[in-house]
């Protein structure tokens, strides 16, 4: 098996570096989703809770220019940005799985 050059290790390391930092900034991401959620929901419930709008949108209390995008679109945004951040999760676990492969493949 051939030596990896040494921009290649360089490359690798940095990569490591980025992928071993992921779980605090992915952390971070998350509890910043959830702590946006949270607040939305009880300073502006419109935004992310469907039910209240539909109770609005029954007592006739919503603007029909407002009722789509507060009763469907930013729960949603919220939701796939979750899934987005814990799909990273699993991506950049399988590639801190690879980076050890990797690593094994140079040792002595």
């Amino acid at each position: 098996m051939s030596r990896m050059s040494e921009a290649e290790l360089r490359f690798l390391r940095r990569r490591g570096a980025l992928v071993s930092a992921w779980p605090w900034v992915g952390s971070a991401c998350l509890l910043g989703l959830i702590a946006l959620a949270a607040v939305l929901f009880w300073r502006v419930p419109q935004l992310v809770n469907p039910w209240f709008v539909f109770d609005q949108i029954n007592a006739d209390a919503l603007p029909e220019s407002q009722m789509i995008l507060m009763a469907a679109m930013l729960p949603v945004v919220l939701l796939l940005l979750g899934v987005l951040v814990l799909t990273l999760f699993a991506c950049l676990s399988n590639e801190r799985r690879l980076l050890a492969m990797l690593a094994l493949t140079q040792a002595p």
